[in-house]
């Protein structure tokens, strides 16, 4: 039998690692989830974990980073789906981040609770403004740019339309019948876009 590559070993015990920590972080948050908890659900020892992470919150950073490529990734096909310009599409990604975080409670405890508890508003923010918020900040560019939207400062309406879809995300995931509150947070969402056609004042 041929010996596997050593790179190849390498990236298969820090995926079993990853998918371990992303399980553990998913169901019992940040704060409860243990070295003990990788390892057994990974079947590896402690020594294989600090062969690829220094700790906790290194593992937590590897699967938040995953998580946002996997939701930047999953905006961006919708965006491609959604019919006119890019302000109907930065719509359709917003509304499927909410979807994805309603459909997968793992997703919302580590994406949007437990990244504060781990990296502080400071550490989430410049992690989240590297993938999520910067294609949030194209597509408000290109919006403004195309006519689509009335022209103002990028910056706050980043800011304002990633918060409140981040707070929205939360109160979906934590409802007690997150299917009514998806669907009651995305009319609220096609009503806010809907709002920004360009007037004369603007």
């Amino acid at each position: 039998m041929a010996h596997r590559p050593r790179s190849e070993m390498i990236a298969q015990t820090r995926a079993k690692l990853l998918r371990a920590g992303r399980h553990a972080f998913g169901t019992k948050g940040y704060a409860e989830a243990s070295m003990d908890d990788f390892t057994a659900e990974a079947g590896l020892t402690r020594g294989a974990l600090y062969h690829h992470f220094a700790g906790k919150t290194d593992i937590f950073r590897a699967v938040f980073e995953d998580i946002q490529v996997e939701l930047a990734d999953r905006g961006v096909r919708a965006a491609r789906r959604a019919k006119g310009g890019p302000w109907s599409q930065l719509e359709a990604a917003c509304l499927d981040l909410l979807k994805a975080t309603t459909l997968d409670p793992g997703i919302a405890q580590i994406f949007l609770i437990d990244g504060f508890t781990a990296f502080g508003h400071a550490g989430l923010r410049e992690l989240e403004s590297s993938h999520n918020m910067a294609q949030m900040r194209r597509a408000v560019e290109l919006s403004i740019a195309s006519g689509e939207i009335a022209r103002r400062p990028v910056g706050p309406l980043v800011t304002f339309l990633w918060g409140g879809l981040c707070e929205l995300s939360i109160s979906v995931a934590a409802s007690p019948n997150p299917a009514v509150a998806q669907r009651e947070a995305s009319r609220e969402i096609k009503r806010i876009f809907a709002c920004f056609a360009p007037s004369p004042r603007d």
